[in-house]
């Protein structure tokens, strides 16, 4: 299974477990990201348990685990688990919607908002904390405030982190400014 940017589960364990002899003693952060990791909960899992019994071992002293998504499958089974383990999820959203669905799509064209939505209310009904990730574009940049204030206030997201600008074949899409 070596397609292209799908890692198969012996590159994983060969590079979690370097990653670990890297930092033996520490407190780690693992942040599983790249296309749509949650495809890949297999691995979620595997890594899971292997920081589990190296921490448990004493190899490590604690870790944090992180998973940037775009949330639209995360239905009720996967955010128990999540919830029990910890983990943090930071879902990708750019706006309400209509700002959202702009550059938020799946192959057929339409919107990843309503399912996204889904996705969020399963994390917190399951005791999650949400946390959001937002990637200034040019259908949001003169909006921002409004949307970290609607993000807060009308869907309880407690943290919001910004991507930087993303890079174009014309440039990047939004001024640096």
């Amino acid at each position: 299974d070596k397609k292209k940017n799908n890692m198969d589960l012996e590159t994983f364990t060969e590079t979690m477990d370097w990653f670990v002899s890297q930092n033996k003693g520490r407190d780690l952060i693992v942040q599983y990201f790249g296309g749509e990791p949650l495809l890949r909960m297999d691995l979620i899992k595997k890594g899971h348990e292997m920081l589990k019994k190296v921490k448990e071992e004493g190899a490590i002293n604690t870790f944090t685990e992180e998973i940037v998504t775009n949330g639209t499958i995360i239905d009720k089974e996967m955010a128990s688990y999540f919830a029990k383990n910890n983990f943090t999820i930071n879902f990708s959203i750019d706006g309400w919607k209509e700002i959202n669905d702009k550059n938020r799509v799946y192959p057929n064209g339409n919107g990843s908002y309503d399912m996204l939505m889904n996705g969020v209310n399963n994390f917190k009904e399951a005791g999650g904390s949400l946390s959001a990730i937002m990637t200034p574009t040019n259908d949001n940049i003169d909006k921002f405030y409004e949307i970290v204030k609607f993000l807060v206030e009308e869907i309880g997201f407690n943290e919001i982190s910004v991507n930087t600008p993303q890079p174009t074949i014309e440039g990047w899409d939004i001024d640096g400014n």
